[in-house]
């Protein structure tokens, strides 16, 4: 009978090592992103905001893609969710996000507060890099040896990195693009026995749907 992608690669001590040794280190990708970050700051020019007080709702749907081996198996699948924003600053958005997505033997969800720093404008083209911090909650459908399913959570703290492109619709209605690395404290529970990885880090890109309230948008 075929076991359960997560159990069966663990009971598998040589191919585990061999899988390991080739993955690229997530820190080659969170760098990646940063110099990504930088050249944007460097080359885009400096835009003016709307008006600091502004508030924002918006809707998210695209891909989550997650990494290491609990992505090894449908790592790519369709994630949705919202987000609500402040304008602390006519170039800064202060905003909470809530993503969820299901996956092969797993779901998943996270929720994140931090900032979008706009940092150009190509008319009518809005650019911005986002940081901040995120909370990653998984729960992963296992298959023991004896075919009973057992069900392991988790949850796990992290930091994301990345940016994104809005356009102007109408004066408060903007549709973009955004993507984030979300860099996972990653975490472990015992099943059956071994040490299974629930929790590790991901990559998102997201359409979003963004309304502003009150005066028209600026920049956002």
């Amino acid at each position: 009978m075929k076991q359960n992608h997560f159990l069966s690669q663990r009971t598998k001590a040589s191919v585990t090592k061999e899988k390991s040794l080739s993955k690229v280190d997530p820190l080659f990708h969170l760098a990646l992103l940063l110099g990504l970050i930088a050249l944007l700051f460097m080359f885009i020019p400096k835009a003016q905001a709307a008006d600091e007080g502004q508030f924002m709702v918006g809707a998210l749907g695209g891909n989550v893609s997650l990494l290491g081996d609990i992505g090894e198996e449908g790592g790519n699948d369709l994630g949705y969710g919202g987000l609500l924003g402040y304008a602390v600053r006519d170039d800064i958005l202060a905003n909470v996000q809530y993503t969820r997505s299901e996956h092969k033997d797993l779901s998943h969800s996270e929720i994140s507060a931090g900032a979008d720093v706009l940092v150009g404008l190509i008319d009518p083209a809005y650019t911005y890099v986002s940081f901040g911090v995120t909370l990653v909650s998984n729960e992963i459908d296992f298959t023991l040896p004896s075919l009973i399913k057992e069900k392991v959570s988790s949850e796990a703290f992290g930091v994301y990195f990345g940016g994104g492109v809005d356009f102007e619709i109408t004066k408060n209605l903007m549709l973009g693009l955004q993507g984030r690395y979300n860099y996972v404290f990653e975490t472990e529970e015992e099943v059956n026995g071994l040490s299974q990885k629930i929790v590790e880090s991901n990559i998102t890109i997201l359409a979003r749907l963004t309304f502003f309230f009150g005066n028209e948008i600026q920049a956002w």
